[in-house]
């Protein structure tokens, strides 16, 4: 058994659904959770599916329905706020630059007359 399997077994017991249960809530077949439970290349693909999802920074919930998740949109805020950040640091160091260059420019022109 895998450890995604193992998973949702624990997440059954702790919820107490029984096989049963579990089928009527997610609206599938009792022989559908069976292959899920132990289909190892479904696993297999549902990890690379999180690796894809991790590199275009989506949940695995748009890769499958794409439909984005408030986790999603939270990350993209997150992520543009970062931005932001960075480049509000960036355009203090270029005006303090500025300030350096008017500085020597004006002692330049004033030293010529």
């Amino acid at each position: 058994m895998n450890k995604i399997s193992e998973r949702i077994l624990k997440l059954m017991k702790d919820f107490g659904f029984t096989e049963y249960r579990l089928t009527q809530k997610a609206d599938i077949t009792a022989g559908t959770l069976n292959r899920t439970l132990r289909a190892e290349n479904a696993w297999k693909q549902a990890e690379q599916l999180y690796k894809i999802s991790k590199v275009f920074d989506v949940s695995m919930d748009f890769l499958i329905t794409g439909n984005k998740t408030i986790q999603d949109e939270n990350q993209r805020v997150l992520k543009l706020q970062q931005s932001n950040i960075k480049l509000s640091q960036e355009c203090d160091k270029l005006k303090e630059r500025n300030r350096i260059l008017e500085k020597a420019l004006k002692a330049f022109v004033a030293g010529d007359k």
